[in-house]
């Protein structure tokens, strides 16, 4: 499905709010409504189905989507088996969780450009990697995924409302319509987030590429 252009949703925004904020200013709370969104529901779902290992390298760079950012990484694979992550982000101790073989045994995330692995790898190998990650909207993009607005963008909207009525001291300041808004927007994420968790729950393993 084709990529749905946020500038669009903003004849949707609009005519709920007692003064016009511009559309520079709707398109913004659209587009944070949506990363809020795919963040928080984890409905945006993609695998980096051909990382690579670096002999003498940790770090292993996450390539998602274009137009997209990495909101978190769920799960981590090499050849097919599950790489168990770091306990609560604790970096485990080279010599107790050192691997002869070099194969990766735990992974870290300590941002969204990149992933950690224990112990470093010993050779290159390409690509042996499967990460899974959830994907938002970068700061900068300027569609989400046609399938994503089709499902929830009624709810992506309420979000975008939310943000623009609850804005102190604005000729569409609204509270109260803001507050209702906020709270059918966290329940459309919340809502969301469980079906998507069932939905990953019940599905076979597969892998998509990024290109």
């Amino acid at each position: 499905m084709a990529a749905f252009t946020l500038a669009d949703a903003v004849d949707d925004v609009l005519p709920h709010l007692a003064a016009d904020p511009s559309s520079p200013v709707t398109e913004l709370a659209i587009r944070n409504a949506a990363i809020e969104f795919c963040a928080t529901s984890g409905v945006w779902f993609f695998t980096q189905s051909d990382a690579s290992l670096t002999a003498g390298e940790r770090a292993v760079e996450l390539e998602p989507d274009m137009g997209a950012d990495v909101a978190r990484v769920e799960a981590v694979r090499y050849r097919g088996k599950r790489v168990d992550p770091a306990n609560k982000g604790k970096w485990l101790d080279e010599a107790e969780y050192g691997d002869s073989s070099g194969a990766p045994r735990f992974w870290a995330q300590n941002d969204t450009e990149q992933i950690l692995l224990q112990p470093v790898p010993h050779t290159s190998q390409a690509g042996v990697l499967e990460i899974d990650m959830v994907l938002q909207p970068s700061r900068a993009a300027t569609t989400v995924p046609g399938w994503i607005w089709t499902q929830w963008g009624e709810h992506i909207v309420a979000g975008a409302l939310a943000r623009l009525m609850l804005m102190p001291g604005k000729p569409w300041t609204a509270p109260e319509l803001g507050a209702m808004h906020r709270v059918n927007f966290h329940n459309a994420m919340h809502n969301a987030k469980a079906g998507a968790i069932t939905n990953r729950a019940r599905a076979p393993l597969r892998t998509r590429s990024r290109h």
